[in-house]
């Protein structure tokens, strides 16, 4: 997939670039839910069965269609294949974000200049002239307005895609993390974190969003000690102390070790010589591990 855009302030357009002979194939439907393909920024997808060095070429691969959005696109399209849009059907989804802040999703597979199947803004941009750069000079590296920068993360099982707004509000630049339906764009939730640094303000915000909802992003074994870990005697009695995040069960294994255990807790062990405990938590999307080491004299 490839994708172009182009336009003036009002009216961009995005072009769809496809082997069109091979257009109805599904042996190499891969989902891309984030940027770059996937968590590990590969930018492969190794299920390819359909293009090569061969049939991608002037007289084959080339443009199909173009849709209208109301922005420059700066983030990556993402799409889900055969995915279930409730009273529209089976289809493959284009999800596509713009500057203006903007939100689409689109039939993948529909003709150009059809309606996408929905489309939600997220509020008035900010005007780049409005910023000072750390030199105190006007702010250049963006044109025209800033909104949706950055590439957003698919989580297809949750029905649900994060994104980052940008607006101004009361005169400050404001970072918004939203949590939309895939189905519909309709909201899930809205945090936000009013600082001039994106960074901070996301992280702010994702702390804040993951700390209150009870998903697989916030699981996680936030604190496993042991003391003392290091040097004491052999069979002398050693204090493991974990806290856990949003976890519903979880245990320790190692030499001696307890097995299943509190979420939050201590408990002694008594190893006599160097050992590593495990303590795995686990929640409604899988578990989360971390290891200490008892070093004994």
């Amino acid at each position: 997939m490839m994708l172009v855009s182009y336009g003036t302030m009002t009216k961009w357009i995005f072009h769809l670039g496809l082997l069109a002979a091979l257009l109805t194939a599904a042996n190499a439907q891969v989902d891309v839910p984030t940027a770059n393909y996937d968590i590990n920024r590969t930018n492969a997808n190794l299920n390819e069965g359909i293009l090569n060095i061969i049939n991608v070429n002037a007289n084959q691969f080339g443009k199909l269609y173009a849709f209208p959005v109301d922005g420059q696109v700066y983030a990556q399209p993402l799409y889900l294949h055969a995915f279930n849009i409730p009273g529209k059907g089976t289809l493959n989804v284009l999800y596509v974000v713009t500057m203006h802040n903007s939100v689409y999703a689109f039939d993948a597979d529909a003709s150009g200049g059809t309606a996408p199947l929905w489309h939600v803004n997220l509020g008035a941009p900010v005007n780049p002239l409005t910023i000072v750069d750390s030199a105190g000079g006007a702010y250049s590296d963006i044109q025209h307005e800033i909104g949706i920068l950055s590439t957003p993360v698919i989580d297809r099982s949750g029905n649900t895609i994060y994104l980052v707004s940008e607006i101004l509000q009361s005169g400050t630049m404001a970072f918004y993390l939203h949590a939309l339906d895939l189905t519909t764009g309709t909201f899930s939730v809205a945090m936000t974190g009013l600082d001039t640094s994106a960074e901070q303000a996301v992280g702010a915000a994702i702390g804040q969003y993951f700390a209150q909802n009870n998903t697989k992003y916030a699981l996680g074994a936030v604190a496993f000690t042991a003391n003392p870990a290091y040097s004491p005697a052999s069979g002398a009695p050693v204090v493991l102390t974990w806290t856990t995040q949003n976890a519903t069960s979880a245990i320790i294994t190692g030499t001696g070790a307890p097995g299943s255990v509190p979420v939050n807790g201590t408990a002694t062990v008594n190893p006599t010589t160097n050992s590593d405990y495990t303590l795995t938590a686990y929640g409604p999307n899988g578990p989360v591990s971390s290891v200490i080491h008892v070093f004994v004299r």
